[in-house]
């Protein structure tokens, strides 16, 4: 089963085995498929994904040739890269193998085990890693980030899980902002500068998260779903809103959740702020990684950076964004 979407102007087709492994890729991917998301740069090359399983053979993908060595610590043992070959490869704990060539834009992944979680690890974590190398080979550089504009003008809010981006990006959603992505973007350099492209995957969100905002009521008592930590829903079911393809980043947003205090914008110097971003950096092909950092560095140069601080009021800190955006 082939489905076809678009990432930042990249065509991405992902072929499944089982119709339920189809069906959870595209749940999180559908949106790369609709308004706004069908424009491909011209000449530029796609991203094939290949997911085989649940049940399959032990003997595919091929772990690469010659030394490898670790550049993602996983819970279950590391990621290695592989340089004589430029490829990403884990087999993790013999419930999912991945093979990313990230230069050809091939990503192979077998689901081996039968456990329940095993097809949420192949279509998450696996699949973003590799998805984030292959896209790093084209000159769209992930930032773990969530994004809101108004009018084109974007907020981005960094942060590792638990930072409080998915409810910053619900907050802003209800205030009428446009949404790009409660998690991770892609940054690419343009001649007008820095372009942020949506990746609008479903908004995963903390029972906290839920009882603060009125609209996810409904996912209260609800089971979360194996091998997933949080809720997960769709912005355009829950909010009714279509997301945007991209933006122009405005403003940088380091959230810290301090409840009881009033929002507040403190700057950032924007070699903190670099410092913070250096996370996103996965250490594999030189020239592409140094590209990274560099886009990452222009960022922090390019907008004005603030320390976010805050609170349980949700009209508030959304009031808060939105003077700042203008």
């Amino acid at each position: 089963m082939d489905t076809h979407y678009v990432l930042g102007g990249v065509p991405l087709r992902v072929h499944c085995e089982d119709q339920s492994v189809a069906a959870m890729v595209d749940g999180r991917l559908a949106s790369l498929r609709g308004p706004g998301f069908d424009h491909v740069d011209p000449g530029e090359p796609g991203i094939d994904v290949e997911i085989r399983g649940p049940g399959a053979a032990l003997d595919w993908p091929v772990a690469p040739s010659g030394p490898g060595r670790s550049v993602y610590d996983a819970p279950s043992g590391p990621i290695e890269y592989f340089e004589d070959t430029d490829q990403l490869f884990v087999d993790y704990e013999d419930r999912v193998r991945l093979l990313c060539t990230p230069t050809e834009g091939r990503i192979e992944m077998a689901i081996t085990g039968s456990d329940p979680g095993a097809p949420t690890v192949a279509t998450h974590p696996l699949f973003n890693i590799a998805l984030f190398e292959s896209m790093k080979r084209r000159g769209r550089f992930a930032l773990h980030a969530a994004a809101a504009s108004r009018e084109g003008r974007g907020v981005l809010v960094p942060g590792t899980s638990g930072a409080g981006k998915s409810t910053l990006s619900v907050t802003l959603v209800r205030a009428g902002f446009d949404f790009l992505s409660d998690d991770t973007v892609f940054l690419s350099s343009t001649d007008e500068g820095i372009w942020v492209s949506a990746f609008p995957d479903e908004v995963d969100v903390t029972p906290n998260t839920v009882s603060l905002v009125p609209e996810l009521g409904h996912l209260s008592g609800q089971p979360i779903r194996p091998g997933r930590e949080k809720h997960a829903f769709r912005i355009e079911e829950v909010f009714g809103v279509t997301p945007v393809a991209g933006c122009r980043p405005v403003a940088f947003l380091s959230p810290r959740v301090e409840v009881g205090s009033a929002p507040e914008l403190v700057d950032l110097a924007p070699s903190s702020a670099l410092f913070e971003l250096t996370a996103n950096l996965m250490l594999t092909e030189p020239v592409s990684t140094q590209a990274h950092l560099d886009i990452l560095g222009a960022l922090v140069r390019s907008v004005p950076c603030f320390t976010f601080r805050t609170g349980g009021d949700l009209d508030a800190v959304a009031a808060c964004v939105t003077e700042l955006v203008g």
